[in-house]
């Protein structure tokens, strides 16, 4: 029979029971009520519990009837302070105070932790008066509900020496204990800085197994058998303050546990490894035998000592089999479980590892992979761009606004820029490839990826993001920082444009220098796109279509640069791509014969047709955009040799129809007006998919082609 941990829940009621008539009314009073009105004898009272009653409660009963704590109290005084709970275990004793946002009194936390810090002393005397030397450690702990807290007031209660709980690490807690039971209390034991935890578990300070083991360089590779109850309180699964309930729903599945645990009370074996590390190096191992094999590598067959110390082996990989254990009778947890353990003095081999199996053979949301490349790959470019994300993330325009699994406080849909997102964005941009001569690499020093000045590096992201948005403020739309510029698709349109600049400028930036050349063209881009903010976020979030508005901005910069030198390659390589597409040059053709189509007929009528004949308010726009030197089409980045250039593809329908313009001429040439529209219509959205064939369906590109055929041909009789 599967073995289920549920978490216990405090009673919503309490109740009292009364005898005496007189009691009634002064307990209606104080909010009570009653239970059994009908009740001929015994009368029940009960009164729903305020809600910081039932977290101390709760906190409470989990200590004493999920994690079994032996000893657990609340609600007394240790000498002049009053203690919510304290609970005990071995020699390790835990002060917790219960805080929530609807208990009364104020809510700064500040006030809280000195308060918690202040009667230290007071406690620590009365427990040695009470308990002598039986508690070795005493940890001071703050829980705390329905507040916010910041980095500094953690960086406070450290330096008060106050472990800072909140409601997301006391859910990480509560999930473990669903899937491990009691054993998960040493997950928070292990971060309270108590040393190593002995496993009380029989004679010897050691559990002793026969082991084949295999050295290579500094990396040993140990692989033997082990009961699953002892390996259950030797290994580890994560860090408990590096993740997030979600992370820890990620490494471990409760629906897979359950299947496991059903496969093993089925008798069911498992034939493939777990994987671990030592966190400490074991004793060395006696060697009992040695073999060669014909490479030369040799094999020892060995006396292995692991030392029983909760929580002193990684699960690399196998979480899932070793903690469908925890869910099983006692007997079953006998069971040998087959190990391969690595001890590398400096965990390189460990990290690459849990990279390589969580991120190749089962994929692990790459946030969390981001988080940990900090350490996981510290000497190499992505533990460096996890350093610098972090690093963006705690101060300056970026602060409170980026979601880093493990850290951030609140919910991730309350911010607008997720981790993983950025540093890919950074990674794929080649802000900091050392291979890269004009990525800001040098910044980082001698030291490079392994400890480089990653501080610089921030520095120039943040002076840009921070031009663009004082230009975005100029134009009075500020709706575009928070709407567009600093979300997850705007960042990732801008740092494309940021690789531009960089190669432009050789990796040099000078924010003078820079200001003249982003200021004007940004700024039009702004104006002319604000009524667009949501419209252009919600379009940004495939890589295509950022990389199509990233070389609109990047084509404005072009123009403005007097150079002209600005992106010169990308954009004539983006030109080429483009152009020598089939459906481009079936378009390219198009617009010409609808430009000469004007020019002929028009030009019949009168010589000034372009002011007497077009529509006043397609004039004005197309002679604006001469002016600013704007090409219409998409997907040309060129200054426009003349006026007629500047129309806009739905500009021609507009021209044709207009009343004297139909009436004198194009009726005879396109017969029916709404069916002239309807194919302008039909044109429109396909023509815009011209850039990203691959985004164009085989039903839509014939559509586009026929249509063009059509117009083409009727134009092509009357030029």
């Amino acid at each position: 029979m599967e073995r289920i941990y549920i978490i216990p829940r405090p009673k919503i009621f309490e109740e009292k029971h009364l005898v005496n008539i007189v009691e009634y009314r002064k307990y209606v009073a104080e909010g009570w009520r009653p239970k059994n009105r009908r009740a001929k004898k015994n009368l029940i009272l009960q009164k729903k519990r305020k809600p910081w009653q039932l977290f101390e409660d709760q906190v409470f009963l989990f200590f004493k009837d999920a994690l079994k704590f032996p000893f657990v109290e609340k609600g007394k005084h240790y000498g002049r302070s009053q203690v919510d709970i304290a609970a005990g275990i071995d020699d390790i004793l835990l002060i917790i105070d219960c805080k929530t946002k609807e208990e009364p009194g104020p809510k700064n936390l500040h006030t809280y932790i000195t308060a918690h810090a202040g009667k230290q002393g007071t406690i620590k005397n009365y427990i040695h008066q009470q308990f002598g030397k039986k508690y070795k450690h005493i940890q001071f702990i703050l829980v705390v509900k329905d507040i916010d807290y910041s980095e500094r007031d953690v960086q406070y209660a450290k330096e008060s020496n106050v472990y800072l709980w909140g409601e997301r690490y006391f859910e990480i807690i509560e999930y473990l204990y669903q899937i491990i039971g009691p054993e998960s209390r040493y997950y928070f034991l292990k971060e309270l800085a108590v040393g190593d935890m002995p496993i009380k578990d029989g004679s010897g300070r050691y559990f002793e197994c026969p082991s084949l083991m295999v050295q290579h360089n500094s990396i040993r590779i140990y692989n033997f058998f082990i009961e699953a109850t002892k390996l259950l309180k030797l290994a580890y699964v994560a860090n408990l303050d590096r993740g997030t309930k979600y992370f820890y729903q990620r490494l471990v599945n409760k629906s897979r546990l359950q299947e496991i645990g059903q496969f093993i009370e089925q008798n069911g074996t498992f034939k493939n490894c777990i994987i671990v590390s030592f966190e400490n190096r074991p004793p060395r191992p006696k060697i009992i035998k040695s073999y060669k094999s014909e490479d030369d590598n040799q094999i020892n067959i060995v006396h292995l000592k692991i030392k029983k110390i909760y929580l002193s082996l990684w699960i690399i990989d196998g979480q899932h089999r070793l903690y469908g254990f925890a869910r099983v009778s006692d007997m079953l947890k006998k069971n040998l479980l087959p190990v391969v353990a690595i001890e590398d003095a400096d965990k390189s081999e460990q990290a690459r590892t849990f990279v390589d199996i969580n991120q190749k053979q089962k994929p692990v949301d790459s946030s969390l992979l981001w988080v940990l490349f900090d350490q996981l790959r510290s000497d190499r470019e992505e533990g460096a761009i996890s350093r610098l994300v972090k690093r963006l993330a705690n101060s300056g325009i970026f602060y409170g606004k980026i979601y880093i699994p493990g850290t951030s406080r609140r919910r991730r849909k309350n911010y607008t820029i997720f981790f993983s997102n950025f540093c890919k964005g950074i990674l794929d941009r080649n802000i900091i490839d050392a291979k890269d001569n004009n990525s800001l690499y040098r910044l980082l020093g001698k030291n490079g990826y392994n400890g480089g000045d990653i501080d610089k590096v921030a520095n120039e992201l943040e002076k840009y993001f921070r031009l663009l948005c004082a230009v975005s403020k100029s134009t009075r739309h500020p709706k575009w920082i928070n709407g567009f510029i600093l979300t997850n698709n705007g960042l990732n349109v801008f740092l494309r444009v940021f690789a531009r600049c960089l190669i432009h400028c050789r990796g040099v930036i000078h924010l003078k220098e820079w200001n003249t050349l982003l200021r004007a063209p940004l700024k039009q881009f702004f104006y002319e796109n604000y009524e667009k903010i949501d419209e252009l976020r919600r379009k940004t979030s495939s890589e295509g279509t950022r990389e199509d508005l990233a070389y609109t901005i990047i084509g404005l910069i072009n123009r403005s640069d007097p150079s002209g030198l600005f992106a010169q390659e990308y954009i004539l390589r983006k030109n080429h791509n483009v152009t020598e597409t089939d459906t481009y040059k079936v378009y390219e053709s198009l617009e010409k014969n609808l430009r000469k189509l004007l020019k002929v007929h028009l030009g019949k009528i009168s010589t000034n047709w372009w002011k007497e004949r077009l529509p006043e308010d397609v004039r004005e726009r197309a002679e604006e955009a001469h002016r600013k030197g704007n090409n219409p089409n998409p997907f040309i980045i060129t200054q426009p040799r003349n006026v007629i250039e500047c129309l806009d593809f739905m500009d021609y329908p507009k021209i044709f129809t207009r009343g004297d313009n139909w009436r004198d001429i194009f009726k005879e040439i396109f017969c029916d007006e709404e069916v002239l529209r309807t194919w302008f219509k039909e044109l429109k959205p396909i023509r815009n998919k011209i850039a990203h064939p691959a985004n164009m369906s085989t039903d839509e590109k014939s559509k586009f082609l026929e249509n063009c055929e059509k117009l083409n041909k009727i134009i092509e009789q009357k030029i």
